[in-house]
């Protein structure tokens, strides 16, 4: 990973091998990585069933807290792309709720990534769409 780009900020990509071989333990059976990212010392990771978001605590390393958001909670994704100084920005909003087909009272977050300029985000936000559509037509019909 770029250093300097974690420090900016910015996500780096890892390597599908280093992904399984340093979180594999976290994975359910059956679940399976598409991508992971890395910045400065934390860690999130796209799976074929959530996003894991690992946040690594003290100088160590060996202390983490782990926290996921399921693919079937993504309602919306945007991209915001590079300008000429800039950055590319993916945005997740999902549902926090434990019922998400409340007629109200709905709560939901969002999850912002910061990637380089350099960065192709878009087959990663064409994945996520695809997922936030899927829901959507899901819970709406």
């Amino acid at each position: 990973m770029g250093k300097t780009q974690g420090l900016r900020g910015n996500l780096s990509e890892l390597s599908l091998a280093w992904i399984k071989q340093e979180y594999g333990e976290l994975l359910m059976d059956g679940e399976s990585v598409i991508t992971g990212f890395e910045l400065v010392r934390d860690c999130v990771i796209f799976t074929n069933k959530r996003i894991i978001n690992i946040d690594h605590c003290g100088l160590t390393r060996s202390k983490m807290r782990v926290t996921s958001v399921y693919l079937g909670q993504i309602i919306g994704v945007a991209l915001e792309t590079a300008g000429a100084m800039g950055d590319h920005e993916i945005r997740i909003c999902y549902i926090r709720s434990i019922n998400r087909r409340m007629t109200s009272g709905v709560k939901t977050a969002e999850l912002r990534y910061e990637f380089p300029k350099r960065a192709d985000c878009k087959p990663l936000y064409k994945w996520l769409q695809k997922v936030a559509l899927e829901n959507y037509e899901t819970i709406n019909h």
